[in-house]
C-alpha cells in the first residue's frame, strides 16, 4: 500500500489531479447507485402496500429480534457486495444463476398509480 502511495506521490500534479478526480467519481459513483437502489425498494413497498402489512403481520407473529450493531453492518456490507456484483455483471435473474433456470418465472407487475394523499 505505501508503495502504491509512494509511486502516486512521485508523479506529475497534473496526474495526481487526474487520479484523484477519477476516485471520487468512482465514489460517488457507488455511493449513488446504492442509495438508488434502496429508494427503489421503498418504492416499491409503498407501490404494493398490501404485501408491506403481510410481511409486517408476519413479523410481528415471530417477533423478529432487532439485531445487534455487527449484524446490521454484516448485512449493510452483503447489501454493499451484492449491488456491486449487480452494477458488474447485471440481475441474477438475466443470467438464470443458482438453480439452473429451473425456478420460479417472474411475471411482470401491471403499472399501479401512484398512493397519493389529498
Amino acid at each position: 500500500m505505501r508503495g502504491i502511495l509512494y509511486e502516486i506521490k512521485q508523479q506529475p500534479e497534473h496526474i495526481r489531479k487526474a487520479f484523484m478526480w477519477v476516485l471520487v467519481v468512482i465514489t460517488f459513483s457507488v455511493v449513488g447507485f446504492v442509495g438508488f437502489r434502496n429508494t427503489e425498494q421503498r418504492f416499491v413497498a409503498l407501490l404494493n402496500p398490501g404485501q408491506a402489512q403481510e410481511e409486517r403481520a408476519l413479523a410481528e407473529k415471530t417477533k423478529i429480534q432487532t439485531p445487534s450493531p455487527f449484524a446490521t453492518i454484516f448485512n449493510v456490507w452483503n447489501g454493499l457486495k451484492a449491488n456491486i456484483s449487480e452494477l458488474i455483471l447485471g440481475r441474477q435473474s438475466e443470467f438464470n444463476v443458482g438453480n439452473g433456470g429451473t425456478g420460479p418465472k417472474e411475471e411482470p407487475l401491471p403499472p399501479q398509480k401512484l398512493p397519493l394523499s389529498q
